[in-house]
């Protein structure tokens, strides 16, 4: 009876390995595909109004609102990406895992490094700071 129990269960684990390219696939789609990264720019050009200015000691709670929203549509785009070849979002990361784990200086690991570094709260603050000058520069 437990055969039966854990049987099917590891049957659908090893059937779920998804694509085994996803991370190539990822970051051709992070890195050449126009569409991703316009929409983030205009994006990040509709809401750096939002964000507090440059100079301030402190970032408001609206500073971290906004992140997550930045966040979600960015989670969910990738995840769109990653579902449409096949994978689940959990398998490209464990992908990306072992490639860290195997070799930090691999393509694969730096590119993850590349994904932790676009999604840390520091630097989409100084993103949103700088286009919000970029912006203010352009009315003048």
């Amino acid at each position: 009876e437990s055969k039966s129990d854990t049987g099917p269960a590891e049957g659908k684990r090893a059937e779920a390995k998804g694509n085994p390219n996803i991370v190539k696939e990822v970051e051709r789609f992070f890195y050449q595909n126009d569409d991703f990264a316009n929409f983030f720019e205009e994006w990040a050009n509709e809401n750096c109004h939002l964000v507090t200015p440059d100079g301030s000691e402190e970032f408001a709670l609206d500073d971290t609102e906004l992140y997550n929203r930045f966040i979600g549509l960015f989670e969910e785009r990738m995840g769109s990406f990653i579902e449409s070849r096949g994978s689940t979002i959990n398998e490209f990361y464990d992908e990306i895992r072992r490639s860290m784990e195997q070799d930090e200086e691999s393509s694969e690991a730096i590119f993850a490094k590349i994904i932790m570094a676009t999604t840390d709260f520091d630097i989409f603050m100084q993103m949103m700071q700088e286009t919000r000058r970029e912006r203010a520069a352009s009315r003048k």
